[in-house]
């Protein structure tokens, strides 16, 4: 039998997201980025990886707002500093004092006749290696139903360079979840639609020939484009204030963050009135 396991945590919740704010912002921009070699010893580095275990099988399931943060510091799973074990408590911290918020699927009427995506990239986010992260994240029926964090495999030379390679990865997704919706007999079911708020990538994808400088990009890395022939995708233009797959690729001040935890369909329950309502003032 599996151990149980418990952490000691303050109850003071807001003073304690908001500390989970300052920290992880600091992560990005460099305060975490570097593990300090030999500090890690074998115990440390036996609680992070439980730790981010624990918070990976979190996040996934049920809270995509710690996602990005969780991936971040499961970058340094190798050799885990102090700072980086004091992040990962910001955490648990930041989800005490959220323990009420959950994703919301409500019954309506909209019909399933898709998948709609949304897919962006922060470019050149790592300060040690300038490697960028990119996210998604798709709804069904206008509700969230998969997303992720991830650093690219490579470097990418521009903004629509990462832009494009985000596109291929949460391609990938779209056409899975379509290819689901078949099995399940929901039909009609339409190509899956991805939004992107980089022009120039969603054009190299419909027609590379119009773009420049992309000859440099492998083949594996143009899988979007060979969807976007063949109909199974389709991608269309937002705005950056409307990209929450934003939330995904980088630490946000506490006003965007929240606004794209509702449109992730997060709400904070109330257990008096036994029903969800968004008040949500912080971010990870």
């Amino acid at each position: 039998m599996r151990p149980a396991r418990s952490a000691r945590l303050s109850p003071e919740p807001r003073r304690q997201a908001r500390s989970a704010r300052i920290v992880l912002d600091r992560a990005e921009s460099g305060f975490l980025t570097t593990a300090i070699p030999g500090q890690a010893t074998e115990r440390i580095r036996s609680w992070y990886l439980q730790a981010i275990g624990s918070l990976l099988y979190i996040s996934l399931g049920t809270r995509p707002d710690i996602a990005f943060a969780v991936s971040y510091l499961a970058r340094f799973a190798n050799n885990p500093g102090h700072r980086h074990w004091i992040a990962v408590k910001h955490i648990f911290r930041y989800l005490r004092a959220t323990y009420r918020d959950e994703l919301v699927y409500a019954r309506g009427e909209a019909r399933i006749t898709g998948v709609v995506g949304y897919s962006d990239a922060n470019w050149g986010a790592c300060v040690d290696t300038s490697i960028s992260t990119m996210g998604y994240v798709f709804y069904i029926a206008g509700s969230a139903v998969s997303w992720s964090s991830k650093r690219q495999s490579r470097v990418a030379d521009s903004t629509t360079d990462a832009e494009y390679l985000a596109l291929s990865h949460a391609g990938k997704e779209g056409i899975y979840l379509s290819q689901l919706l078949e099995e399940l007999h929901v039909q009609p079911v339409a190509p899956a639609h991805i939004f992107t708020d980089n022009k120039a990538a969603a054009a190299v994808a419909r027609d590379p020939v119009r773009v420049t400088g992309t000859r440099h990009i492998r083949l594996r890395e143009h899988f979007v484009r060979d969807m976007v022939n063949r109909g199974d995708i389709s991608l269309s233009h937002v705005g950056t204030s409307d990209m929450v797959a934003d939330i995904f690729t980088k630490a946000l001040g506490p006003k965007v963050f929240s606004t794209h935890c509702y449109a992730l369909g997060l709400r904070t329950r109330h257990p008096r009135l036994g029903s969800a309502s968004h008040s949500r003032g912080g971010g990870v």
